[in-house]
């Protein structure tokens, strides 16, 4: 071999090479997810108290307006089971540094979360049987909340201390029937003491408009006998495009401001703890950014009930949603929607899915030049009549390029997604 020879060899090999990089593997980790399945319906405990849904309340209760039911100068005393793990003790004590960050201001403590000590009056959190709180300061010893197995995220823990603070649900304040519909023919019988509305001698709105947003509101399909039927819609144009009810992310500014007022706090919105947010979606009216892609199935904007799809969207139960339907002209066939190229990896993916089967199934994919394609999420014979909670944490390094792209397998059945959310960062 002369040198030409030798020099292209070894020319076409460093091209070779060069061509060729080594891509970056995509790792995932999937969350599970708890709609305050606590519906045994009414638990009687042994010191006096009632279970009602997420709520424990004492048989004397006179609710909120009685200042005694609020926390002397906002001291939550607490102490935490050393059953939980580590991992879940963490939680907990995060989920109650963001309530005191978000709700007190600069010129002092409104609400503080303070170990016990040697106090009378604590709250003890336990891993119990799904997820309740007493509502509020009840003066005579230990107060349960119970943080059960699967309500370990820190929305659901922050939604049952904002009860030990003193709140309601905000679909039971007294003016809710202006704003929203409850089937209760739908309700779990068991269930339906939940949705109680709390009259003005118990309760009060504190000057607020009705929040949609709260935490503290119940999703559209909660207690719901038949899951694939609303039990909470919204009234014809009481809700914005972007209402999504039962979020259980962060504090709505109309949460904190009710809790700087109850307990008579400066009133400071400014600093609520938010996740960067890189899409959003409800599909009211839009993608929002998000691309279909024309392949022999499409994505569509659906509303109200679809012969194989949803009855009802997921965001406040009259809303629109996407569907990719089955065809009579093609047996098989993919939809797809991708979102615009990120950079700024980890995300969270969060969204609900909606397939009944019996064949058509829904996968999630992760992309990028430099990025192994990865399935990091497969439904495939996960057919339910029902919206489903997806979240997953996906890990990108940092600048470098990447898309997510809902995919639908489409043969017998349809497929639709409705509130997507993807925020920068891990899950929460």
């Amino acid at each position: 071999m002369d040198k030409v020879t030798l020099f292209l060899v070894a020319a076409l090999f460093v091209t070779a090479t060069l061509a060729a990089p080594k891509k970056i593997e995509v790792s995932f980790i999937d969350h599970d997810n708890i709609e305050e399945t606590n519906d045994g319906g009414l638990v009687y405990t042994p010191h006096g108290t009632v279970i009602v849904g997420d709520i424990e309340i004492e048989l004397t209760r006179n609710g909120i307006l009685n200042p005694s039911h609020r926390w002397p100068q906002g001291r939550i005393y607490y102490t935490i089971s050393q059953n939980y793990s580590s991992a879940i003790h963490d939680t907990i004590i995060a989920a109650m540094r963001e309530l005191e960050h978000d709700i007190n201001g600069a010129s002092g403590h409104c609400i503080q979360f303070i170990p016990r000590t040697n106090q009378v009056t604590y709250i003890e959190i336990h891993a119990g049987t799904g997820c309740h709180s007493i509502i509020g300061f009840n003066n005579h010893g230990k107060q349960d909340v119970s943080i059960g197995a699967g309500c370990e995220l820190k929305g659901i823990i922050m939604h049952e201390l904002i009860h030990t603070i003193g709140f309601w649900h905000e679909q039971s304040r007294p003016d809710r029937d202006n704003y929203i519909n409850i089937d209760l023919n739908n309700v779990k019988a068991e269930s339906r003491h939940d949705f109680n509305l709390h009259p003005v001698t118990e309760a009060t709105t504190l000057n607020t408009a009705y929040d949609f947003g709260s935490i503290m509101h119940y999703g559209v399909y909660t207690f719901a006998l038949d899951r694939s039927k609303p039990v909470i819609t919204a009234k014809p144009g009481k809700a914005s495009d972007t209402t999504s009810m039962g979020q259980r992310l962060s504090l709505s500014t109309t949460d904190v401001l009710k809790i700087q007022r109850l307990y008579g706090c400066t009133e400071d919105t400014t600093h609520i703890t938010k996740p960067t947010t890189l899409t959003k979606c409800t599909f009211e009216s839009t993608e929002c950014g998000l691309v279909i892609e024309h392949t022999t199935f499409n994505w569509i904007h659906g509303r109200g009930v679809i012969a194989d799809g949803p009855h009802a969207g997921y965001s406040f139960g009259t809303d629109s949603y996407l569907i990719a339907v089955q065809s009579p002209t093609h047996a098989t066939g993919v939809a797809k929607i991708h979102s615009p190229t990120y950079r700024n990896g980890p995300v969270c993916v969060d969204f609900y899915f909606y397939q009944k089967g019996p064949s058509s199934y829904l996968d999630v994919v992760v992309q990028g030049p430099h990025l192994t394609t990865t399935v990091v999420k497969n439904y495939h014979n996960n057919y339910q009549n029902n919206w489903v909670h997806s979240r997953t944490s996906v890990n990108v390094p940092v600048g470098t390029e990447f898309t997510v792209t809902f995919q639908a397998h489409m043969a017998a059945g349809d497929v639709a997604i409705d509130d997507v959310h993807i925020y920068q960062g891990h899950c929460v």
